[in-house]
């Protein structure tokens, strides 16, 4: 099968934005290592960035859901 390994290929360690190239559409979650939702909102098929420079540093858990698939990514923002 031509299907990748995962879906989405997302920016782990990020400055200003989170890049997520995707093979389908699908919405996300931002959340804090408290799990309060930072953000959330939907994508396209195709590279999509998600603007978090009104968020302070730290890490970050994103969750990304599609029709079939759901990923989790950690990420890092200096």
């Amino acid at each position: 099968s031509g299907k990748p390994e995962k879906t989405f290929a997302v920016s782990t360690f990020v400055q200003h934005e989170i890049t997520v190239n995707a093979f389908e559409n699908y919405q996300y979650r931002l959340l804090n290592t408290s799990g309060i939702v930072m953000a959330t909102g939907t994508g396209t098929k195709g590279m999509n960035r998600i603007n978090i420079d009104n968020k302070p540093g730290g890490m970050y858990i994103l969750q990304l859901f599609s029709n079939n698939e759901k990923q989790s990514e950690r990420i890092i923002k200096q």
